[in-house]
């Protein structure tokens, strides 16, 4: 995580009496890198500091309002970009290809549903939900909101938003910040904005700017992905390659032996099988939610032959078929 978005929840806290400098030496950070968006905190830190924040001050609102203390420009590059994008949806479309650039673990997702004139931006993070995950997720999507109030220019409020965590003891501030009550115990995560929003100008739009920080975070990430796990390697190779059905380690083997590709994903404690599950997964929980498209593609966009055999090994991940998961997903 980027080290002035992990600074946020410290800087709100201090405000409201907690030791600063504490909190941030356990975060690996002092004042000055605190604001140094080069500089990258482990999310296990993160999660065990925010944790203790939020028991010591026992305020529900507390990652929203740290989510308030984001600016743009902690988001360096990718901030920029967005703010100079030349429409709303180009600067979603900048959020979801390049935010890995300041958060690995996680990404955005957008489901546009034409149909229901809305725009879905989908949270995903992996991990056990603790107390730290939990808050980490609802300041993420409070500071989607905040940032994109800040590059439209105006106080917006989303059609909906939801967190698969179950509510905290009050959500007054919830509903005064969002403009909208928020669905908590949900099957996915993330914000809905009214499609309309897709045409409208960033207040601060420069599109030639925009093209060359793009052009910049091009070239970071392929930066990031040269220096990534193994495992992350094949798993982006095998992402690309999912609807082609079981996988063939020999095709994603990075020009080296099946035998090599298994010793290093072993050293990572991972395996290719557990990789290639983990994505089917994911991605098949992702198109059931949007609702877009029949179980039957649904089995085929994730290499599945035959509709029956994706329906059990669903099963087997989620203890759900896939009809019932996706009518637990869109309910209102």
């Amino acid at each position: 995580m980027a080290a002035p978005v992990a600074a946020s929840m410290v800087l709100e806290a201090t405000a409201r009496g907690l030791p600063a400098d504490q909190l941030l030496a356990r975060l690996g950070l002092d004042a000055a890198s605190a604001r140094d968006p080069e500089r990258r905190v482990p999310f296990a830190s993160l999660f065990s500091v925010w944790a203790d924040c939020m028991r010591a001050l026992r305020d529900p609102f507390l990652p929203l309002a740290a989510a308030q203390r984001v600016r743009l420009e902690d988001y360096a590059v990718l901030g920029f970009a967005t703010t100079s994008a030349p429409s709303f949806r180009a600067s979603l479309s900048l959020l979801v290809r390049y935010g890995t650039l300041h958060a690995d673990g996680c990404r955005w997702e957008i489901d546009d549903d034409r149909s229901e004139r809305a725009i879905t931006l989908r949270w995903e993070r992996e991990g056990e939900r603790t107390l730290g995950h939990r808050v980490a997720n609802e300041c993420a999507i409070a500071e989607v909101l905040h940032a994109t109030r800040q590059i439209l220019g105006f106080t917006l409020a989303p059609s909906s938003v939801a967190f698969r965590h179950p509510a905290p003891s009050s959500i007054r501030r919830h509903e005064e910040f969002f403009g909208v009550r928020p669905r908590f115990g949900a099957r996915w995560e993330g914000i809905v904005f009214q499609r309309e929003l897709l045409d409208r100008a960033p207040r601060q739009a420069n599109p030639a700017l925009a093209a060359w920080l793009e052009r910049q975070m091009a070239g970071m990430l392929a930066t990031r992905v040269e220096a990534t796990t193994f495992a992350k390697r094949v798993e982006l190779l095998l992402e690309q390659d999912l609807a082609s059905g079981e996988p063939d380690l020999g095709r994603v083997a990075l020009a080296l032996s099946e035998r090599t590709v298994r010793r290093q994903l072993a050293r990572e404690e991972c395996s290719f099988r557990g990789i290639w599950e983990s994505v089917r997964r994911r991605r098949a929980e992702s198109l059931l939610a949007a609702g877009q498209v029949t179980i039957d593609e649904v089995a085929f966009l994730t290499g599945y032959s035959e509709t029956p055999a994706f329906t059990r090994a669903f099963k087997r991940w989620t203890g759900d078929t896939p009809g019932a998961y996706r009518r637990r997903a869109i309910a209102p």
